[in-house]
């Protein structure tokens, strides 16, 4: 009995640091651990770094694309979501799942895009608050193109999800998502 207590009593003790811990996560730390899991091309990690709303957003931003492309019989997309076959079964995905595979599809598409990313230095610099519920984290990012070394500014949006701070969808996936919708919708009519 006394070693099932003391199971017991470890378990409950590990997760309660877990759970302080990540309530203790800042904005800066969580959007370091989302910066190097897309540095390592880890998107699930990244999607696990994420705010819910933000993977349902992509998904309802793409499911009217993709039940177009279908509708056309084109299976040119399907290239986008790794290891797809068909489009019913790319919507039937998780949220996150979808995400996932999405994100190794474009980057198997563009390796260029991860390679540069992989050499890339980055920085947090702070973040900034709006309204309290939304926090704004800035870093700054090095990227080396052959002899070339270009430096700029970045933002990270994040807003907590079930008391933790989770990442929402960066402009460039949200604009790479409605470039698709535009492209697809203008090739069909």
């Amino acid at each position: 009995m006394k070693l099932t207590m003391s199971k017991a009593s470890v378990c409950v003790a590990l997760l309660l640091a877990h759970l302080t811990y990540a309530a203790d996560e800042t904005p800066e730390a969580v959007a370091e651990q989302y910066m190097a899991a897309t540095k390592k091309g880890d998107f699930a990690a990244c999607a696990s770094l994420m705010h819910s709303r933000a993977l349902d957003d992509l998904k309802k931003l793409m499911l009217p694309v993709l039940d177009a492309a279908q509708q056309a019989d084109d299976k040119s997309l399907l290239r986008l979501f790794d290891g797809a076959t068909d489009y019913k079964s790319v919507s039937e995905l998780s949220a996150k799942d979808f995400f996932v595979k999405f994100m190794t599809g474009v980057s198997k598409i563009n390796p260029a895009m991860l390679a540069t990313l992989k050499d890339s230095q980055m920085e947090v610099i702070g973040h900034v608050l709006e309204k309290e519920k939304t926090a704004h984290v800035v870093f700054r990012m090095k990227v080396n193109m052959d002899d070339i070394s270009v430096t700029k500014t970045e933002v990270v949006s994040l807003e907590k999800d079930n008391g933790a701070w989770r990442a929402l969808l960066t402009g460039n996936v949200e604009g790479m998502a409605q470039m698709l919708q535009r492209r697809f919708k203008a090739g069909k009519k």
